[in-house]
């Protein structure tokens, strides 16, 4: 199985990060997907993301250990898992919530 890692950034202090090994995909809410990334891009929104995070709620996107945060990022990935009745298994998105890296 490929090697999945959460990239997890110190809510009190922006400029300290970590990755978290996962060894099984993460559970997935009725009507969500599970995106391996393709490609992403950081910009200053990622910034913005992570700054106002409390304030506007970006950090409960993917809510990881306790002061710990998870920055959206903007990308295109494919759909490796789905409990989606409309986005299927091997689909690419688009879009501003994609969170895993899958590193082979």
């Amino acid at each position: 199985m490929a090697n999945w890692q959460e990239i997890l950034v110190e809510k009190s202090e922006l400029t300290n990060s970590k990755q978290r090994e996962m060894h099984d995909l993460p559970s997935i809410a009725a009507g969500g997907v599970c995106v391996e990334i393709k490609r992403f891009s950081l910009t200053t929104n990622n910034i913005t993301y992570a700054v106002f995070g409390e304030m506007l709620n970006y950090w409960n996107y993917f809510p990881p250990e306790q002061g710990f945060g998870i920055v959206p990022v903007r990308g295109l990935g494919e759909v490796v898992a789905s409990r989606s009745e409309t986005i299927g298994v091997g689909e690419l998105i688009f879009g501003i919530c994609l969170c895993l890296l899958m590193l082979r």
